[in-house]
């Protein structure tokens, strides 16, 4: 299915082209159809190999993740399966990652990027250990810990010019008027609270992007494409000069908390990375003042 040739298939696996072919026709007995014609001096799949290959990805996936979990176990433990909102993964995680491995070098994990509200029902449903979310909504049969706090900043494209007077409505900021002002599409307790935030404000913003999440607000902007509410870790992981960011006022703020069942809260590795994320957090929250200007955006 990648290389189309028998001998292309022998490299990608460092085997011989014979053991290939007997391979592939071995297969072919088994399942009883040909999964190859070959066009133009490349083998193309035939509709019966196509019509069954999602199922085959999916049971090699089965099998390498049978194999990571095996040799997980051999080094002494299940691998520890951690789902985190994408803000977090492109910021915090990488950070707490490097610092469990630092304290436990043989243990292993299972990184997924979900949103929130996937997050909690990964939890219920058994298919993850922990979860790391913004704010998230309380939920039965869930318990959350809070591991650091962050806040909303304004973000503008590096190009555009500064904001020069203290507690200016976003409204007022002349030059944001014709900009696009990309918003978030977020039905989690904080999104909620920003676009109730926003609304209450009468900003009259016109929301020309709109996006899922926070990593892709913050790329547009240093692209110059418009400009965005980032959580404070979004704005900070790519360093100074990338974007101008804000402060707003009154403060916008929101929690980072560690979800699992009790079960999962009381694992092996769990109170490690209570302590890592903290740390990568408040490592991340103290960077924050080298990228904020110095006057502040009101939202009021």
């Amino acid at each position: 299915m990648i290389t189309g040739s028998i001998s292309g298939a022998g490299d990608l696996l460092h085997v011989s082209q014979p053991v290939v072919s007997r391979t592939l026709q071995h297969a072919e007995q088994q399942a009883g159809f040909k999964f190859f014609e070959r066009v133009r001096g490349r083998l193309v799949p035939t509709n019966e190999l196509q019509s069954i290959y999602p199922e085959v990805e999916q049971v090699f996936a089965a099998i390498e993740k049978l194999r990571f979990t095996s040799a997980s176990v051999r080094r002494g433990g299940a691998p520890l399966r951690l789902a985190v909102t994408p803000s977090l993964a492109n910021s915090v995680l990488p950070r707490a990652i490097e610092r469990m491995l630092a304290a436990h070098p043989d243990a292993a994990f299972e990184l997924a990027t979900l949103h929130t509200t996937e997050v909690v029902a990964a939890l219920r449903a058994g298919a993850v250990d922990l979860g790391i979310c913004l704010s998230p909504p309380a939920v039965p049969g869930i318990e959350a810990h809070v591991l650091s706090t962050g806040q909303m900043v304004l973000a503008t494209p590096i190009a555009w010019p500064h904001l020069l007077r203290q507690n200016a409505r976003l409204s007022e900021l002349g030059y944001l008027a014709d900009r696009p002002f990309i918003r978030l599409h977020d039905g989690t307790p904080l999104g909620s609270l920003i676009g109730q935030r926003l609304q209450n404000a009468n900003l009259g913003l016109q929301a020309n992007i709109v996006v899922q999440t926070y990593s892709i607000a913050r790329a547009l902007v240093t692209q110059g494409v418009g400009y965005a509410l980032l959580d404070s870790f979004t704005a900070v992981a790519g360093g100074p000069g990338e974007l101008h960011a804000y402060l707003l006022s009154p403060e916008l703020q929101f929690e980072v908390k560690l979800l699992g069942t009790s079960k999962s809260l009381d694992g092996p590795f769990a109170e490690s990375l209570r302590a890592s994320v903290a740390e990568a957090a408040g490592e991340l929250r103290d960077a924050l003042s080298g990228i904020v200007g110095e006057h502040r955006v009101s939202l009021a």
